[in-house]
This record gives C-alpha cells, structure tokens and sequence, in this order.
C-alpha cells in the first residue's frame, strides 16, 4: 500500500508537536518511542510549497509543517515498519529529503528556519532498540546529510548561522552524537560512527571561513 499526499493539498490541522529527549537522556539510554497516530498531517501557510510523502505501513506516522514560499518535502516511509517523522520548515525555499525503512523503531524532528536551508536524511533499523534523530537548522543555506543504519543509534545535531555543513553517519547500534556548530561557514567534519560510540562537538565562530 502507497499512501501519497500531493503538493496541492492544504490540511490546517495539525496535532502538537512531540519533543526527544535530550542528550542527558541520550547518555542514558531513555529515549522512548513517542506515542501517536499513524497517518500523514500536514499544514501549509505559503506559496508553492510542496509535500510528497509515501507510506507502506499502518504504523507509520508523517507531521509536517511548512510556513513561507517554495518550501519542499520528500519522505519515503513506504518500507513496513514503526517510523515517525516530524517536519517543521519556517521561512522560504527550504527542502527535505528523507527516507525511513527497516522493521524497526525510526524517529526524525527536523525544524528548519530560514531560507534555502536542505537536509537529506536516510534512518533504517531493523533491531529491537529505538533509533532517533533531531536536527535544527536556523539562518540561511546550510546543509546537512545524516546516514542512520543499526539499532539504538541517537543523534543531535544543530546549526546555527550561514553556509555551514554537516555531514553524519552512524553504522551499527549503541552510537550517540551531539554535533553543534554556530557561526558562519564551518567545517565539515564527516563524522562516521561505527558501533557503540559517543561523541559531543561545538564548533564556533563570529563569521568568515576558517
């Protein structure tokens, strides 16, 4: 079954959206799997902007809103499995690419604010242990790509500012990463986590390239 919900559709109601635990909890190992209904909603305020999302299973569930012109939305949920995605883009011209599989637990909260800001994500998990990803991206034409294949993997990972990069991968189970830059222009770093890792990074500046 292929569920898909076009670019033109309007949905005004949208149910609150559900926060992660944050790092401490991470370290910890509590994050829980959040309840909700399965189903696509959506919210758009705007010009031209665009929601495609596909689903395979019941238990999949897709919150997505949008606010401003030219924002876009690609989620691919359409492999069975118990898979969240909530999506919030506030500003112009920011997009998502996003792709959930596996029969296991999957979750991404991804908040978006500014302009021209893209992030391409790609979760599967086939374990018993819950796996789960938030990103913030606020100020313009950042970018970010995060690789989550395994079981028990938790990521954080924020933006601050312009024209910054972020690239992830987390390979096998029981990895956990906080990854924040601020600033203008930083680094990619193109961190690779291979099983039962913990990693915590600030990177900062007031502006320019390093």
């Amino acid at each position: 079954m292929i569920k898909r919900l076009s670019s033109a559709c309007q949905v005004m109601s949208f149910t609150a959206i559900i926060g992660l635990a944050p790092i401490s909890a991470f370290a910890q190992n509590d994050v829980i799997a959040p309840k909700r209904d399965s189903g696509v909603f959506v919210s758009q305020v705007g010009n031209a902007n665009a929601v495609d999302v596909k689903q395979g299973s019941s238990d999949s569930d897709a919150r997505i809103v949008q606010d401003g012109s030219e924002n876009s939305t690609e989620l691919d949920q359409s492999v069975a499995g118990n898979h969240f995605a909530d999506i919030t883009q506030h500003g112009d011209g920011n997009s998502l690419v996003a792709a959930q599989n596996g029969n296991g637990q999957v979750a991404l909260f991804l908040t978006q604010q500014g302009n021209e800001n893209s992030a391409l994500t790609a979760q599967s998990n086939s374990g018993d242990i819950f796996s789960a990803a938030t990103v913030l991206q606020s100020g313009n034409d950042n970018s970010l790509v995060l690789q989550q294949d395994g079981s028990d993997n938790q990521a954080l990972l924020t933006q601050y500012g312009d024209d910054n990069i972020m690239t992830a991968t987390q390979l096998g189970s029981g990895n956990r990463l906080e990854w924040t830059q601020e600033g203008t222009a930083r680094p990619d770093l193109k961190i690779v986590q291979q099983g039962g890792q913990a990693m915590s990074i600030l990177q900062t500046n007031t502006g320019g390239s390093d």
